[in-house]
């Protein structure tokens, strides 16, 4: 069962993930704080990050720390460096500086998006990840 953490400010969307998720097999992980997320990231070690960025919402997180401090703290951390994130978010990423220097064209999942598109996404990023012991990982993930 592939661990998904779930980093998003906005909480009907951090249920609906974590519901939608679930319900597709999914240990699910959430927190509505990037600080949270890093403690998290480092205690779970998840599969896949799914994180929330909005310019406008910056400041409704429950800390100073950011979306991009939380990202550069992933790629920074040889334990968590190769874990793959998704970053979902509604802004234009080209006023968004160095965005590339962190992610790729397929770690953005523009919002809104459709479920399904979420899931394919998710399904691409953990391909290259798929080779799994032959002792299946149970799901006792905290919830937040």
């Amino acid at each position: 069962m592939n661990k998904i953490l779930v980093v998003e400010s906005e909480t009907i969307l951090l249920e609906l993930l974590a519901e939608a998720l679930t319900y597709n097999g999914f240990c699910t992980i959430t927190t509505t704080s990037f600080e949270q997320g890093y403690g998290l990231t480092k205690q779970e070690l998840p599969d896949l990050i799914l994180c929330g960025y909005s310019s406008k919402n910056i400041n409704s997180y429950n800390s100073d720390e950011t979306c991009w401090t939380f990202l550069q703290k992933i790629r920074q951390d040889l334990e968590t460096v190769n874990i793959p994130l998704i970053m979902m978010t509604g802004d234009d990423l080209k006023l968004v500086p160095n965005w590339h220097n962190y992610l790729t064209d397929q770690d953005i999942l523009l919002k809104p998006f459709n479920l399904k598109v979420l899931q394919e996404k998710i399904h691409t990023r953990l391909q290259p990840f798929r080779i799994q012991s032959k002792t299946e990982k149970k799901c006792v993930a905290p919830h937040s």
